[in-house]
């Protein structure tokens, strides 16, 4: 998705909070999601796995930057055999009842499987994925810090110019993020403050 639309859906929310929660059931099952496979975005959504959710699950941290010295994101695989991930096939994401864990790219079912935790549920939510390039022979990834619509499940990124975009409506806050020496290292951290302010002003 292009940054402005994007950030043209976040600005909109801002002011529809209450009707995006109220056409949302996901955003009003916080902690408390039914656990199952999502199938579909409309599963996720709906909060209406189609598939019941019986897994372990593992961690598998994968580096970026230069050397992977950048830092780590952290992915999930569920426990499940090669036969049965076939058998299932393209899922979108699960939920084990307390997270909530996506692979909006439908990705065939199987132990390798990964999958992203939302970091923060939201009308427009929050997760880390790694952008992957091969530059000069060599593999390079970074981080990508993911935006997706709960709305029609488009998918934007939160950027340094994006963010400055979104908290323009809340001039404090683009005064203390301007003036922040760490801004670069604490977009999610303004996000969520920007979310939390518009969803306060809803109630």
């Amino acid at each position: 998705m292009q940054k402005l639309k994007f950030i043209l859906v976040l600005l909109l929310f801002s002011l529809n909070y209450n009707s995006t929660l109220a056409q949302t059931p996901i955003l009003n099952a916080v902690n408390n999601y039914k656990p199952g496979i999502y199938k579909s975005f409309e599963e996720f959504v709906n909060n209406a796995p189609s598939l019941p959710f019986d897994y372990s699950i593992s961690e598998k941290k994968r580096g970026y930057g230069a050397l992977n010295m950048g830092g780590s994101v952290v992915y999930h695989r569920i426990g499940i055999s090669k036969k049965k991930g076939k058998e299932i096939g393209t899922v979108y994401g699960f939920s084990d009842g307390q997270f909530i864990y996506l692979s909006p790219f439908e990705p065939e079912l199987g132990p390798k499987t990964e999958f992203s935790k939302i970091k923060y549920l939201a009308p427009v939510s929050y997760y880390e994925d790694r952008d992957c390039n091969i530059v000069n022979g060599s593999r390079a990834c970074s981080l990508s810090r993911r935006l997706i619509s709960l709305t029609n499940g488009e998918i934007g990124r939160l950027t340094k110019k994006g963010l400055r975009e979104i908290l323009s409506i809340e001039p404090d806050l683009l005064e203390k993020f301007n003036n922040d020496p760490d801004r670069n290292k604490k977009l999610f951290a303004y996000y969520v403050s920007f979310m939390e302010r518009q969803k306060s002003k809803s109630q």
